[in-house]
């Protein structure tokens, strides 16, 4: 079965199949009954899924709606309140709170620009893997700061 994902994140979703194929043959029993290859490819269709899963949600948009205890907003509402602390929040200022690290401001500045994680990683020297780790943290901070 063939899916078609954008052709931009192509890369990311192939990547993280490979990854649930690895795991799968690391954790693998034989004495369970399932093929190799069922198991494998069950690993690689969720890790797929999980992949595209992230790359539907937007990363850090004013328009996305978040969910929190008192229902859902979105960041352009809390901008736009009246309250003065938020009122003065520029995205450079969001930036400079979120990221702790020089290559994590980079970072946000290339995915601001419309870069994809791919492009971001060859900017940085850095490996996919390495960018996915940075903007988790980087969305566990946002979540903080909300």
């Amino acid at each position: 079965m063939a899916i078609k994902y954008p052709e931009y994140i192509r890369d990311e979703i192939y990547s993280a199949a490979v990854e649930g194929i690895v795991i799968a043959l690391r954790r693998y029993d034989p004495t369970k009954g399932a093929s190799i290859e069922t198991f494998a490819l069950a690993y690689a269709k969720g890790y797929a899924q999980k992949e595209w899963e992230r790359w539907k949600k937007p990363f850090l948009s004013l328009d996305y709606e978040y969910e929190s205890k008192d229902g859902t907003f979105t960041l352009a509402e809390l901008l736009g309140k009246e309250d003065p602390e938020l009122a003065s929040v520029e995205y450079s200022s969001l930036v400079e709170k979120l990221a702790k690290e020089e290559n994590e401001k980079k970072l946000l500045e290339l995915l601001q620009e419309g870069h994809g994680i791919k492009e971001c990683a060859k900017a940085l020297g850095k490996s996919r893997v390495w960018v996915w780790k940075k903007l988790k943290k980087i969305k566990k901070r946002s979540q903080v700061l909300i």
